[in-house]
């Protein structure tokens, strides 16, 4: 499932987390991180309605979780699982303030446990976060955070990743949001480039998603024909 979402395939990475989920134990509390995921994929595809559906049973997991006994990274896990779960449908449905602390809290439980601070998922937070941060027109916080994200992965993963392509999403954009077109658009190229370097396919969602930063960043400085071309790669890829 990590690997279909990372290459952009969201629909097959929701088919294997509900099979993860189909085929975990039973008879005790167990997959909040299956089901906190579910609800950030069918959330972040827009399906609000089959994330709200599974929210109550995350928060269930969550508090039948804090009667066993784990070690404080477990307990921190636990944690952003659920912040994550909750703010990533908050901001679904357009509630970025709201958003904004419970996102917050997943990155400082994270970054505060040795376990989970040098893990990938650490750099999702604190893009999400810029994400949420750009959308109230909080630019330079949201460049610093996702400045960090990128940073974070190219650590972790040097440039050609997917999920170091994935992390210049937030960064183009703040940029573009600063009128700095220039940055943007060099960005922009780089993601492209990773993706086409690594064999992404061409119908990844994520793929196409790069495209569109830069289609839209060239638009906005009127190269209306070379934004075309973008807008053309994508529909040619998704079809």
């Amino acid at each position: 499932s990590k690997a279909e979402e990372d290459g952009g395939n969201f629909s097959r990475a929701l088919e294997y987390r509900r099979k993860a989920i189909e085929a975990g134990p039973r008879g005790r509390d167990w997959g909040l991180g299956f089901y906190a995921g579910l609800v950030i994929n069918y959330a972040t595809l827009g399906d609000v309605k089959a994330a709200e559906a599974l929210l109550p049973e995350v928060s269930r997991l969550y508090y039948a979780s804090m009667r066993g006994t784990y070690s404080a990274s477990d307990r921190s896990g636990d944690d952003a699982h659920f912040a994550l779960a909750q703010a990533t449908l908050l901001e679904a449905t357009g509630k970025y303030a709201d958003a904004e602390p419970l996102y917050r809290r997943a990155e400082t439980v994270l970054a505060s446990d040795s376990k989970w601070a040098g893990e990938v998922w650490l750099d999702r937070v604190r893009q999400h976060l810029a994400r949420v941060l750009i959308r109230q027109g909080h630019l330079l916080e949201a460049e610093s955070e996702a400045r960090r994200a990128l940073l974070g992965a190219l650590v972790k993963h040097g440039r050609y990743s997917s999920r170091t392509a994935g992390r210049l999403h937030s960064l183009v954009w703040v940029l573009r949001e600063q009128g700095r077109y220039g940055e943007s658009e060099a960005l922009a190229r780089a993601a492209i480039d990773i993706y086409v370097r690594i064999g992404a396919a061409p119908e990844s969602l994520a793929f196409a998603r790069a495209r569109e930063q830069l289609a839209i960043t060239l638009e906005l400085q009127g190269r209306y024909r070379e934004a075309l071309v973008e807008y053309e790669a994508i529909d040619a890829g998704l079809s």
